[in-house]
């Protein structure tokens, strides 16, 4: 019964989630519009919402709660100091590679937003040094869980 129970839980919160998600782009088109400003907006989250999927809901998340919770099960061991251990060794090697692959992100701001953008198909040179700008500010700042995936 507990199965079916947080099956129902997770179902019904995924489809708040995308419902709260619809709300969102609905609102976001109607205040904002199809312009410049949102292009760049959006240009600006790709790169921490594409972080946010692969460590947060990707492959990283789909490795380390399995092996998180081998640790903390195994009677035989030590159980939570093990998954605590192993956790603190994950974040050990996690932290450095996130860092620098933000200051890398940080630096080449202008090559990224140019490849994710395609220069907005003829924008002026402020624009886009303004989209540079907001992709900058974005790297500096830790992802947010958005509404829908």
């Amino acid at each position: 019964m507990n199965l079916v129970k947080a099956t129902g839980t997770i179902g019904g919160l995924t489809l708040l989630s995308r419902v709260l998600g619809l709300v969102r782009d609905s609102l976001f088109a109607r205040f904002i519009g199809a312009s410049f400003a949102s292009d760049a907006f959006l240009v600006a989250f790709r790169l921490p919402n594409m972080f946010r999927a692969l460590f947060a809901e990707g492959a990283f998340a789909s490795a380390f709660i399995p092996m998180f919770n081998q640790k903390v099960a195994d009677k035989q061991g030590p159980g939570l100091p093990a998954g605590i251990a192993f956790a603190e060794r994950a974040l050990s090697v996690l932290l450095p590679v996130l860092i620098v692959m933000t200051i890398a992100l940080e630096v080449f701001a202008w090559p990224v937003t140019f490849a994710l953008s395609g220069k907005f198909n003829g924008v002026d040179p402020q624009q886009f040094a303004f989209a540079v700008k907001l992709s900058r500010i974005t790297g500096l700042t830790p992802p947010r869980r958005s509404c829908s995936t």
